[in-house]
C-alpha cells in the first residue's frame, strides 16, 4: 500500500475525489479558487467519471467532471506525479468530454463552454507562475481569441509566492501543500478530510482499491520475471547451439544432444547463420 488512509491529504487523488463529491460547497469554491467561476448551482458532480470515445480508442477516467449552472463544463484533475505529458492528457481530455457531449446529428454550436483545470503539485512548464491559463488565440493577431469555448488552466502548488499575493488561490494552494488552514474555507476543508479518514466505507473502498493495484503490480512483475527467464533459456540455447555447430554435427544430433527438437535447433541455427 502506498498510503496509508490516516495519512491521506486533500491533494491524494482518492481523497480529493471523494470531498468533491460529497462535499457540493467546497467542490464549488474549489473551482471559483482554481478557475475564477462562480459557477453558480451545478447539475451533477461525478468522480472518477469514465468515458469511452470508441471500441478502439483510449478511455479516459476523470477525477471530477462537473455541469455549471450556465451549462460549462468543468474538469478537475489532482496531479501529484509529473508524467510529462499533461499538456496533451488536457487535450485528449476536453476531446473526449466534447464527444460524449455530442448526440449524432446535433449541430457543433451545441457545445457548451469547456474547462479543464489540474492542480499539480510540481510547474509543468517551469517557469514559476502559480497559475497558468491558456486560450486558443491567433499568432498574427494575439487580441483575436478564436472562440472555441475552450480554456485550459494549471495551478502548481509549489509556485505559491510567485505572481500571486495572498488572495484566496494563494490560501488554498498553501493548504496543499502544507496542511494548515488559514481562512474559513480552508478550515472546512481540513475538517472534511479530518472527517473523511473517519469514514470506515472510504477507508474500505480505499483499501481495496490499494490490494487491487497491489495484486496488478504482481502479477506484472510476475509476467516480467517469467520473460526474462525465458528469454535468458533462448540465449543459453542459442550459445548452445552455436557451440555444437563447431564440431560439424548434423541438426538431429545436435537436438538429441540438447534433448530439444529438430525444428528448434534448425531456427537457432537460422539465427545464428542467416
Amino acid at each position: 500500500m502506498e498510503k496509508d488512509f490516516s495519512e491521506l491529504t486533500f491533494t491524494d487523488s482518492f481523497m480529493f475525489a471523494h470531498i468533491m463529491v460529497h462535499h457540493p460547497d467546497i467542490c464549488k469554491e474549489v473551482i471559483r479558487r482554481v478557475v475564477g467561476d462562480n459557477i453558480g448551482k451545478f447539475e451533477y458532480a461525478r468522480s472518477e467519471d469514465s468515458i469511452k470515445i470508441t471500441n478502439d480508442a483510449r478511455g479516459i477516467r476523470l477525477d471530477i467532471l462537473v455541469k455549471g449552472e450556465d451549462g460549462t463544463m468543468y474538469n478537475i484533475e489532482m496531479q501529484n506525479a509529473q508524467l510529462n505529458d499533461e499538456k496533451k492528457r488536457l487535450r485528449y481530455y476536453q476531446g473526449a468530454i466534447d464527444q460524449e457531449l455530442l448526440k449524432p446529428g446535433d449541430p457543433f454550436s451545441k457545445l457548451p463552454e469547456s474547462i479543464v483545470a489540474m492542480i499539480c503539485n510540481f510547474d509543468p512548464f517551469g517557469r514559476g507562475l502559480a497559475k497558468y491559463t491558456f486560450e486558443e488565440r491567433c499568432l498574427q493577431n494575439f487580441d483575436l481569441a478564436l472562440g472555441d469555448g475552450t480554456k485550459k488552466v494549471f495551478v502548481c502548488i509549489p509556485n505559491i509566492a510567485k505572481g500571486l499575493e495572498a488572495d484566496d488561490l494563494a490560501r488554498f494552494l498553501a493548504y496543499c501543500q502544507d496542511g494548515n488552514p488559514t481562512d474559513d474555507f480552508t478550515t472546512m476543508l481540513d475538517d472534511a478530510v479530518e472527517m473523511g479518514r473517519k469514514n470506515a466505507e472510504w477507508r474500505n473502498e480505499y483499501m481495496t482499491l490499494e490490494m487491487m493495484k497491489n495484486q496488478w503490480f504482481s502479477q506484472g512483475e510476475a509476467k516480467g520475471r517469467a520473460e526474462e527467464r525465458a528469454e535468458n533459456e533462448k540465449r543459453t540455447f542459442l550459445e548452445k547451439v552455436e557451440l555444437l555447430l563447431g564440431f560439424d554435427l548434423s541438426d538431429e544430433e545436435m537436438a538429441k544432444r540438447l534433448n530439444s527438437s529438430v525444428e528448434d535447433v534448425r531456427k537457432a541455427v537460422e539465427k545464428i547463420r542467416p
